[in-house]
């Protein structure tokens, strides 16, 4: 008993020397923030989006986009254990209808090569911030299929609207899997209106197949894309770093570092091989 009285008297004694701290806060200074991506299946997805980033009692939604930036694009082989690029790199062009979004000229539009290393180099407000990606090989869907199930909560059919590829025998893939729900087309306009749902690697199935399975539709008729994107350990570790800050724990957990690409900034430059696949689901 006493060592409980004891405990409370300690613990009331620490609560009363509590202070409020009122003294003003350092002023906030923005990093520059870099989200590019590049895949070998669609040119018009090849991009850089720089924008910077906000402190966290900022109240706007709108964040920053960066203008007046040169964003450069190179193409190299791996030699040994050096990388060698090409001395002729490709320039993007800024979006006037939106700042800070950035695409190679129409004329160098291109798609990017299975196994190849990229390197951006992206200068802006007197920052010269690189990153290096490689675009793996790509692993496609074996199958798509829809199981119909009676759900006693709803009392109704519903569809688990399912995929599967096969993971090649070697360790060290990695992947990410999305789905555009509702899609009207078969590609988004920017990778980021894409649901990101999954990001694994094959510690787990290396060389079997692996089943992707989803409760589908919100309504019947609906539109669903899927994507799966082999990409490379360093954008893997992005992402769960970044899905793992979203879920921190409140307020009071320790801070999350999310990962980086680029060696003088925040952000990722993503090399990805991607593959899709479109089905309508009606009613059975």
């Amino acid at each position: 008993m006493k060592k409980v009285l004891y405990a409370c008297a300690l613990i009331l004694g620490l609560w009363s020397c509590s202070d409020t701290y009122d003294e003003p806060l350092p002023e906030y200074e923005s990093e520059l923030m870099v989200e590019a991506y590049i895949n070998q299946a669609n040119p018009f997805l090849n991009y850089a989006l720089l924008t910077k980033s906000i402190d966290y009692d900022g109240q706007s939604p709108n964040v920053p986009g960066v203008s007046g930036a040169k964003v450069t694009l190179y193409e190299g082989v791996k030699e040994g254990t050096e990388l060698k690029w090409n001395e002729s790199g490709i320039e993007y062009q800024a979006v006037d209808s939106v700042p800070g979004l950035y695409f190679p000229p129409i004329e160098l539009l291109f798609l990017a090569t299975e196994g190849a290393y990229y390197k951006l180099v992206v200068e802006a407000e007197g920052i010269v911030t690189t990153a290096v990606t490689q675009v793996p090989v790509l692993v496609e869907m074996d199958s798509l299929w829809v199981d119909y199930v009676y759900n006693e909560k709803v009392d109704s059919i519903q569809a688990f609207l399912k995929f599967s590829f096969s993971d090649p025998e070697a360790f060290g893939n990695h992947y990410l899997i999305h789905d555009y729900r509702g899609a009207e087309n078969e590609w988004p306009l920017l990778w980021g209106a894409l649901d990101l749902e999954v990001i694994t690697d094959d510690i787990f199935f290396n060389g079997q197949p692996f089943v992707y399975s989803e409760v589908f539709p919100r309504r019947w008729g609906d539109t669903t894309n899927f994507y799966l994107s082999s990409i490379t350990r360093e954008t893997h570790d992005f992402w769960e770093s970044y899905e793992n800050s979203r879920d921190n724990g409140g307020p009071f957990s320790q801070p999350i570092n999310v990962n980086s690409t680029f060696d003088n900034s925040r952000g990722i430059f993503q090399g990805m091989a991607v593959d899709t696949r479109r089905i309508i689901v009606q009613k059975p």
